[in-house]
């Protein structure tokens, strides 16, 4: 069973992954869906994956709802039916209200779950406002040159104070 993200092209003769890969699908008995040079009997399909990330309010009654939301689409593109159009458009009004209330629900408990803790406050307010706070350090490409640039930041302020403090006296 293969689970997570695979990409990866099966005839670069460079690639590791690659060769496990087809190592394993001939391992398992399913070598007819290995292309070899010499039989081509099941092609190789590139598919694209998107991978989101979890999100609490997104329940399975929410799932249903897009479903159904999907499904009413499919019908007015077939149909090409004013009336179907119609039915789709109401019914992304109501998925659209029910998402933002399922959002708020959420956002409600978490505040009032978190309502003596300040930290997971703030924490959920910053979610909230979307301040997601990133690597404070600058950037670098090692921990020397990291280490480097913050020796030399304050040693020049260091320098900067006494000389400040030399012409005071």
């Amino acid at each position: 069973m293969l689970v997570g993200d695979v990409n990866f092209h099966l005839d670069s003769g460079t690639n590791t992954d690659a060769s496990r890969f087809k190592d394993s699908l001939s391992s398992c008995g399913l070598k007819q869906h290995v292309n070899e040079p010499t039989q081509k009997k099941a092609p190789l399909l590139n598919r694209t994956i998107t991978l989101r990330p979890h999100v609490p309010w997104y329940t399975d009654t929410f799932r249903d709802t897009k479903r159904k939301r999907r499904q009413l689409e499919c019908r007015w593109r077939t149909t090409k039916l004013e009336v179907h159009h119609q039915i789709y458009r109401d019914y992304c009004v109501v998925v659209n209200k029910s998402l933002r209330a399922a959002k708020c629900q959420y956002y409600e408990r978490e505040i009032k779950q978190s309502r003596h803790d300040t930290k997971a406050m703030f924490r959920t307010v910053n979610t909230l406002m979307g301040n997601n706070a990133g690597c404070p350090l600058p950037k670098h490409t090692s921990e020397v040159q990291l280490a480097s640039a913050f020796s030399y930041c304050f040693t020049a302020k260091v320098s900067t104070i006494r000389d400040s403090l030399c012409t005071i006296r």
